[in-house]
């Protein structure tokens, strides 16, 4: 309904006609995909509620990154906590607490090691993954989202458009590659395995 209201009123507010960023509109249309794909993959279930809950704080973390280079900390810490809530109707909380703990630690070294290049916001993002992937599923997330940050890190370099010291918004990617993972993840391990032995 959001969608169709924007499209009607061409993306305008129907009371003082100022302008509506496009951004909106996007961002609900997106969520209804992903939440269609997530009912298809798992039913009505706890699994499937647990994956749009994800979702929700996913993407409004996305956009904000994006947009303001930050991620509110009102989204991670209550992701983490509604993580750690649904691990007891579906991974179980030892690997929900163990996945957020040790993958907010390893971004949190990063973080120090590199002196401001990763973001506060993307290690209590970290947390908040971690908890719904678990400690099974944060190394696919790790190597997803360095491969898509450093393939669109080349992208920038190569088109002229960034250079070595052009900050890159993490956030995106570590949403990203949660989603697949949450998804996919043994599809995706599979795969690896399959093309490590292939090699």
């Amino acid at each position: 309904m959001p969608v169709l209201s924007y499209l009607w009123l061409k993306g305008r507010c129907r009371y003082c006609q100022g302008v509506i960023s496009p951004l909106y509109p996007l961002v609900e249309a997106l969520t209804g995909v992903l939440f269609l794909l997530i009912y298809i993959q798992y039913g009505v279930s706890f699994t499937s509620l647990s994956g749009m809950v994800l979702v929700s704080f996913l993407l409004p973390a996305s956009f904000i990154d994006i947009e303001h280079g930050i991620i509110p900390d009102k989204i991670t810490y209550t992701g983490f906590m509604a993580g750690i809530v649904l691990s007891f109707f579906t991974i179980g909380f030892k690997s929900a607490f163990l996945g957020g703990l040790v993958f907010s630690l390893f971004y949190l070294v990063i973080a120090l090691v590199s002196r401001g290049g990763m973001g506060g916001g993307d290690v209590k993002l970290a947390a908040l993954i971690g908890s719904f992937v678990g400690l099974e599923g944060i190394l696919a997330v790790f190597i997803i989202s360095s491969l898509a940050g450093g393939i669109f890190a080349l992208m920038l370099l190569l088109t002229g458009r960034g250079n070595r010291r052009t900050e890159i918004k993490f956030g995106p990617f570590l949403a990203f590659s949660a989603y697949l993972v949450w998804m996919y993840g043994s599809d995706i391990i599979n795969l690896y395995w399959l093309m490590w032995r292939g090699m």
